[in-house]
């Protein structure tokens, strides 16, 4: 959602069109799995954000650590 929000606010006006050319000019946008940009051409998220997540006492969701130690994950 902070991904949609953020490319709202730099979409040149309120259309589809102008969102979607806005994500795909995303590049470095740091979320909680990692940095996001797009593939040109297909719209793919680069990485594809592929992890195993676990909810802490509070309900925030976090990459499971001991997933991140078994598969050299790095965000």
């Amino acid at each position: 959602m902070k991904l949609i929000a953020d490319a709202e606010g730099r979409a040149s006006d309120g259309s589809a069109a102008a969102l979607k050319n806005a994500l795909a000019a995303t590049s470095g946008f740091r979320g909680w799995t990692g940095t996001v940009a797009f593939e040109s051409g297909t719209g793919n998220r680069v990485p594809a954000p592929v992890t195993v997540d676990v909810a802490d006492a509070s309900g925030a969701f976090h990459v499971d650590a001991e997933w991140v130690t078994a598969t050299g994950f790095s965000y």
